[in-house]
């Protein structure tokens, strides 16, 4: 489906210059970016990290009806923008990926000068063998279609083998949400269900996907 994308507007650009102003002023590096080619990455493998929490993103998160008992790993995770967001929200768990050295670097030291318990695992995301410790997954577009496919694998795998240990399958739903969402139909081949599409600021669309064909977090909005 083609989408109309939003070019920011000279305000939007505006307030991201006085945010990442305020953010040096308290002493944290959250929304500046740094160019894949400058942190020693293969362009053709990762996007670019960028900040991605905004008003409508936190709405997503409103509706999800988040719990003490929840766990979610923003995977590509950057400077960890997106996570001092989530930390607002009461999950239990609020960790990140990354594989970058120096944007995990950079993302620890925020969370450390905010006196956060996040982790930040500086591991690339085919790899990570932790998936199965949470039933929140966020991606923002970290990379393209076939490290997602090697991703999506990985993520599948370890999940069926919690679900498997489980006494009782039915409490365990698992929820990603996909910002931008460019692979899209990787995610659908991996057993998800599109539960509901939201907007973002730049036409992209933030999609919400369940392992149930009927999620317990949101009404559907029905399935592609």
């Amino acid at each position: 489906m083609h989408r109309k994308l939003n070019k920011p507007t000279f305000a939007q650009k505006l307030i991201r210059r006085i945010n990442v102003a305020l953010d040096r002023v308290c002493g944290y590096d959250f929304l500046t970016v740094i160019p894949v080619n400058e942190l020693g990455l293969d362009e053709r493998l990762v996007s670019k990290c960028s900040p991605s929490w905004s008003k409508l993103l936190a709405n997503v998160f409103a509706e999800l009806h988040i719990t003490n008992a929840d766990r979610i790993l923003d995977v590509g995770c950057g400077k960890g923008a997106v996570m001092r967001g989530l930390i607002k929200f009461p999950f239990l768990r609020v960790d990140g990926i990354e594989i970058s050295d120096k944007l995990a670097e950079i993302a620890r030291d925020n969370f450390n000068k905010l006196k956060s318990s996040v982790k930040i695992f500086n591991v690339n995301a085919i790899d990570f063998i932790g998936y199965g410790d949470y039933n929140f997954i966020y991606f923002y577009n970290p990379f393209p279609a076939v490290i997602m496919e090697l991703v999506m694998n990985n993520l599948s795998v370890q999940m069926s083998d919690v679900r498997c240990q489980m006494s009782d399958v039915r409490c365990q739903e698992t929820i990603i949400i996909y910002n931008n969402p460019v692979c899209n139909k990787t995610v659908l081949n991996y057993g998800f269900f599109q539960i509901k599409e939201y907007p973002d600021e730049w036409g992209n669309g933030i999609f919400v996907y369940s392992n149930k064909s009927e999620s317990n977090r949101i009404k559907a909005q029905g399935n592609n």
